[in-house]
């Protein structure tokens, strides 16, 4: 009998429990919501599109054709991470309770119905998420954050949770945590349009709206350092500025996404700088920079910016990349900050500084032999292509690369090409630079052994074989 009693004592409990909540509100428990997450795996993966309408602006985001796009922004790239958040939020953010039934509340909240082309209040968004076929899964009104409560009773900031309802239903319920979705649509661009490492470029052609500021910067291949062509006499390149140049294309990065009908007549390119980079995987990117800075949208000075690319090889990721660089460049211009774009900014002075004087190309103790007389001259050009650890060496190739890049220069003088002028884009050696390869007379004994033999063997005008010496390899061309 006494055990009856008590479980007829503990049936009561149990029904008194199921009608009171956690926080002795009546009526919540029984909520099929109450402890469920706001999104399923099942239900994102359904998720085509979205609709983000905050008190600032309405931001629109659709997948096509496998990826992202904000289509509230003429369709540009979405940023991929900023979507992979927002899912991560909804699938992780549970329903703690159901708060109140009461429309009447609604408003108190920031979870009410909006008015046909009304936005909602502050810290108030309305999030409404689509299938593949645009038919409508979710609209969640997301409301204010419910006020913390200090262990001396006061009160902070609305982030102990978030109210919120969905959109056919009265019920307002308390999120675990508050959504800190972000409503500003240029943050929901993929704002990073193009890179471009600086291994790559080969030629930098700038053509501003000064002529005289002209300049171009190339290389024959990877491995050596871009140089300014038409080098005034005595100058050579001020390398950290050349690199500094070629370092803007690693990460091609704005600060506003500008939609148009007309890019190349939007009036921030009325005169403008154009910038062509050719590179050796067969890629050539074109920027055009309007000539005086404006202001932002956003805040500070800036330039517009256009940028259009092509591409003649194979490789899919870069055809790709151009394939979606020219479809926006006929649709966006950019913004940027001055500082990002003062690098190309640079005028042809500002590449140069003045050239040391060379050392000679001589040989060590060891190798040097008597100097015999003088009437034994010879007048020689030549390239030297070192490599890392040669003599005097300031190479960062491997012996095998810089044998490759002699063979290939060998190749080129075969087939008629200039020894001089290779030697000015090529060789290693301060001739090169100077005097387009020319070491002038000298006599036997000035050189490595290996050198004098073969400039001393040749026939004038003759070219030799690949001659490798302590300080790399060389091809001579005897001159008298």
């Amino acid at each position: 009998m006494k055990n009856y009693k008590l479980l007829i004592i503990a049936a009561v409990l149990i029904v008194i429990a199921m009608l009171i909540n956690h926080d002795g509100k009546p009526g919540t428990a029984g909520d099929p919501l109450v402890g469920k997450n706001l999104l399923t795996p099942a239900e994102i993966d359904q998720v085509r599109a979205f609709t983000l309408l905050s008190p600032e602006e309405e931001i629109s985001v659709a997948q096509q054709n496998g990826s992202w796009r904000v289509t509230s922004r003429g369709g540009f790239a979405a940023a991929r991470d900023r979507i992979e958040d927002l899912f991560q939020k909804l699938a992780s953010n549970r329903i703690m309770e159901m708060v109140s039934a009461n429309p009447a509340r609604h408003a108190d909240l920031g979870v009410a119905n909006l008015a046909e082309g009304s936005r909602p209040g502050e810290d108030c968004l309305l999030l409404t998420l689509r299938d593949k076929a645009g038919k409508e899964l979710k609209t969640l009104h997301l409301g204010k954050g419910r006020p913390s409560r200090g262990p001396d009773g006061s009160v902070g900031y609305g982030d102990a949770g978030q109210y919120l309802r969905f959109s056919g239903n009265d019920n307002i319920y308390l999120a675990s945590e508050r959504l800190w979705i972000d409503n500003t649509q240029l943050r929901w661009l993929n704002t990073s349009l193009l890179k471009l490492a600086a291994k790559d470029i080969s030629r930098i052609n700038n053509r501003p709206v000064v002529p005289e500021n002209a300049f171009v910067l190339a290389r024959a291949n990877a491995t050596s350092a871009l140089q300014l062509a038409g080098l005034p006499e005595k100058q050579q390149t001020k390398q950290p500025v050349a690199d500094a140049v070629a370092g803007f294309f690693a990460d091609i990065n704005c600060d506003d996404i500008v939609a148009t009908d007309e890019p190349l007549q939007h009036s921030g390119l009325a005169s403008a700088t154009l910038i062509e980079v050719e590179t050796f995987n067969g890629l050539t990117v074109s920027l055009r920079i309007g000539s005086e800075p404006t202001d932002l949208a956003n805040g500070g000075k800036g330039y517009i910016v256009s940028l259009d690319a092509s591409y003649t090889g194979t490789d899919p990721a870069l055809a790709a990349l151009a394939s979606e660089t020219s479809s926006n460049a006929a649709k966006f211009v950019y913004a940027m900050q001055e500082a990002k774009i003062k690098p190309l900014l640079v005028k042809t002075i500002e590449l140069t500084e003045p050239r040391p004087e060379p050392p000679p190309v001589s040989v060590s103790a060891s190798d040097t032999a008597t100097v015999p007389p003088a009437t034994q001259q010879v007048e020689a050009t030549h390239i030297l292509i070192a490599w890392q650890g040669a003599d005097r060496s300031q190479a960062t190739r491997s012996k095998d690369e810089a044998r490759k890049l002699i063979e290939s220069l060998q190749k080129k003088i075969k087939e008629g090409a200039d020894i001089g002028t290779l030697a000015a884009e090529n060789s290693d050696c301060p001739s090169g630079k100077s005097a387009r390869g020319s070491l002038g007379s000298f006599g036997r004994g000035a050189m490595a052994k290996p050198f004098e033999d073969a400039a001393f063997g040749l026939k004038v005008g003759e070219v030799s074989d690949i001659v490798e010496t302590g300080f790399g390899y060389h091809l001579i061309r005897r001159d008298k």
